[in-house]
């Protein structure tokens, strides 16, 4: 299901499991850890849950939970900015998505790396990763023309994705959703999305859509299905406070995981269901992930 919003923005995250040299409780434990964000149906987040009120299983079968954590983590972040034509149609979309990037990058960690794409009549790389703000933003001072290159833009940032220093990565992209230039199709992404597995959030810019705020456009459904296969998301903006929402809501998401860390001994080597809930907590929260 494609989250849709007026107010409030949820995003999916991305659970990465990865071995520990140890477990915190039992240093001669091995470990897997289990990223998952919590929210409730109303898209805030759940502060200061304890491993306790946490139940696993994988296979159907209960997992054991050494500890927990819940820290801020530094991340590896793709903007790819659609800088063509129709982002400067009648309301300036582009200035919203250039507003929309400040935001991101002002939210960042010291750690935090980035890089930006351009899509206009082609795509390219307009700078690596990097962690110097100031970088980035100047990649932003620029005019909307020329057609829409938008999935080559997309695909050249699952690439560019390939150099992440860290594992904790999304693929952020502002646009208004066209594509009229391209020379890869979305099979071509969804084939550099298996090498290198990332989230796409897509925020579509749309300030024609302010009578139906929230509402998916349907001539992007093929391009949100995709970023939702990714483990993203989707969601359309008509104005800056709803640009404002979305991006405080996709820092935290992008950011503040909480980190299950789970005795790896005893879990199947092979996973082929993994399901993570708070059984007794009323409303049911919102458990966001994916396992890679």
């Amino acid at each position: 299901m494609v989250h849709r919003l007026a107010a409030l923005t949820v995003f999916p995250f991305v659970i990465l499991l990865q071995c520990c040299a140890e477990c915190l409780n039992e240093p001669r434990i091995s470990q897997t850890e289990i990223r998952v964000l919590a929210l409730t149906p109303k898209g805030k987040f759940l502060e200061a849950l304890q491993a306790s009120q946490f139940s696993i299983h994988a296979n159907h079968a209960p997992q054991t939970i050494c500890s927990l954590t819940h820290r801020r983590i530094p991340v590896s972040v793709g903007l790819i900015l659609d800088t063509s034509g129709s982002m400067a149609i009648e309301t300036n979309e582009l200035r919203l998505a250039t507003i929309g990037i400040d935001l991101i990058l002002s939210a960042s960690g010291p750690q935090d790396e980035y890089f930006l794409v351009h899509a206009n009549d082609g795509a390219s790389v307009q700078h690596s990763f990097t962690h110097s703000l100031s970088s980035i933003r100047a990649g932003t001072n620029v005019t909307a023309k020329g057609r829409t290159a938008l999935i080559d833009g997309i695909y050249l940032g699952l690439n560019e994705m390939r150099k992440a220093q860290y594992p904790d990565r999304a693929l952020i992209v502002l646009s208004d959703g066209e594509d009229n230039q391209s020379l890869y199709r979305l099979g071509d992404a969804e084939v550099a999305f298996g090498a290198t597995p990332v989230p796409v959030f897509l925020i579509l810019i749309s300030p024609d859509r302010r009578e139906n705020p929230g509402v998916i456009p349907p001539d992007r459904f093929e391009l949100v299905e995709f970023a939702k296969s990714t483990g993203g998301a989707s969601v359309v903006i008509s104005d800056q406070k709803g640009l404002v929402e979305t991006i405080k809501e996709l820092s935290e998401v992008m950011r503040n995981p909480y980190v299950l860390h789970l005795d790896a001994s005893v879990m199947p080597k092979q996973i082929q269901q993994l399901q993570v809930e708070i059984p007794a907590m009323r409303p049911r929260p919102v458990l966001l992930y994916r396992r890679l």
